[in-house]
């Protein structure tokens, strides 16, 4: 019975805790669009303006925008984005530990903060500064990669310290 209480209680908790993410997430990217009041538009602009596009030094033609400098709007507040979400994960962080949420859970936000402030940092580089849109998402596969490193981390070291794993 007492199992069955721990587990109502930790399942209590997670819920509330997705349920604050969501409701965060909804409320920076809500942000982001008032911010940016001709975002919509943008972003509209930014699709229809792609094209096949041949990837430098190959033969390979790709999706991109026919002119990505045209796009800085969509890149500047997907940088905002980027780096208020990272921002919102470190208090996400902050809350699972304080209510014990799983190790796995702890390594999730851990992957997320890094990957958020990774991806803030690359567009700023790639695309805000110089428009470099392929090797932009050369970069993001290799944060992803990177992020799976950090959760992976995480949960090495926290398997050793926490009996509470799972």
């Amino acid at each position: 019975m007492a199992q069955s209480k721990r587990h109502y209680w930790r399942s209590s908790r997670e819920w509330i805790v997705g349920t604050i993410s969501t409701g965060l997430f909804l409320i920076v990217a809500g942000a982001i669009f008032i911010k940016t009041p001709a975002l919509f538009d943008e972003i509209v602009a930014f699709f229809h303006d792609f094209t096949a596009v041949q990837v430098s030094n190959s033969t390979i033609y790709l999706p991109a925008p026919a002119l990505p400098e045209n796009h800085t709007l969509v890149y500047s507040a997907a940088m905002l984005f980027s780096l208020i979400w990272g921002i919102t994960q470190i208090g996400i962080l902050v809350l699972r530990f304080a209510l014990h949420s799983p190790a796995k859970k702890k390594a999730e936000t851990t992957g997320n903060i890094f990957y958020s402030l990774a991806s803030y940092y690359a567009i700023q580089q790639l695309l805000v500064e110089e428009t470099k849109w392929f090797e932009f998402w050369a970069v993001i596969i290799m944060i992803i990669g990177a992020s799976l490193i950090v959760r992976a981390i995480f949960l090495g070291a926290a398997g050793r310290n926490d009996h509470n794993y799972a």
